[in-house]
Parts: structure tokens; C-alpha cells; sequence
């Protein structure tokens, strides 16, 4: 028995939309579920560090603010008399991986006084600074009550 033709024409346009339907399913999973091999070396990571000089002691030290810098870095401490001290403070960024703090200093000798680093109140040598992360340290300049007069050049170094 022969179909009538509309209803052969009504299959083929049901069987291509059917097609048609599946085809599209499969282009929209497709699009959607992707697998992307991966391949790293694990290495240990750097400190990245950044200060910013001059902070009032009631600065809070955030990542976004002040302005950091780690080149030009520059304080100048004034006169300071002999026999008393004065200090410095700056906000310490470390952009990088968490990091053991060591602050040193070079050039300055002990007659002409010491300078002490302190983050908290706590000796900021040892103390860890973790990654993303932003603190207050505070530089105390002692100088020696019998410090000859004149300018002195000192650095400090955070590693």
C-alpha cells in the first residue's frame, strides 16, 4: 500500500528535524564540555617585596594602598641628636610566595648608634610575611649619647 504523499513528506521533514535536533544537541554538549591537559613545574616560590616610606604610625598598610616601590627607596631621618632616637615608619608588601623576614643593616657603626626593626612590637627578624599580604615596620635609630656630629649614610636591608 502506497502512503499518501503528504504524509511521506511529513516523515522526511519529521526524520530531518529530529536529525537536525540531535546534531545541535551534540554541538551544544560539545561546547560546554571541553577537557584541557595540563602539564606545571612546582617550584618553590620568591618573596616579592615592596615598601612604602614616610607612614604615620597609625597608618593601617593594606595591599592597595599606600603607594609601594622597591627601587629609589630613600628615608631621610632628619637631625637626630646624640643620645636619643627617632622613628621610621614603613609599610612592608609582599606580593610573592610567604617569606622568613631578615632585616640588617650596614653602614653605620656602633658609635654612631644602632637601628632596631619591629613589627607589632615584636623583633621583625624571623617574623614570617606571608604572600598577598601588607604590615607596619616600625625602624628605631638609637644614636650613641657620644656620636660624633655630621651626616651619617646607613642602609637597610629586608630579605
Amino acid at each position: 500500500m502506497k502512503l499518501p504523499q503528504r504524509f511521506t513528506k511529513r516523515a522526511a521533514i519529521l526524520t530531518i528535524s529530529a536529525l537536525a535536533i540531535a546534531v545541535m544537541a551534540g554541538a551544544v554538549y560539545a561546547a560546554v564540555s571541553l577537557t584541557i591537559q595540563n602539564t606545571a613545574t612546582i617550584v618553590t616560590g620568591a618573596p616579592n617585596l615592596f615598601v612604602a616610606i614616610n607612614q604615620l604610625p597609625t597608618t593601617t598598610c593594606t595591599t592597595t594602598g599606600p603607594t609601594y616601590s622597591d627601587t629609589g627607596v630613600t628615608i631621610a631621618w632628619g637631625n637626630v641628636a646624640a643620645g636619643s632616637s627617632n622613628n621610621q615608619f614603613v609599610c612592608l608588601e609582599n606580593t610573592g610566595a610567604a617569606h622568613t623576614l631578615t632585616v640588617t643593616e650596614s653602614g653605620l657603626s656602633a658609635a654612631q648608634g644602632v637601628i632596631s626593626a619591629t613589627i607589632n612590637g615584636q623583633q621583625a627578624t624571623g617574623q614570617t610575611i606571608n604572600g598577598g599580604t601588607a604590615v607596619m615596620v616600625d625602624f628605631n635609630f638609637v644614636v650613641d649619647p657620644n656620636a660624633p656630629t655630621g651626616s651619617v649614610t646607613f642602609q637597610i636591608n629586608l630579605s
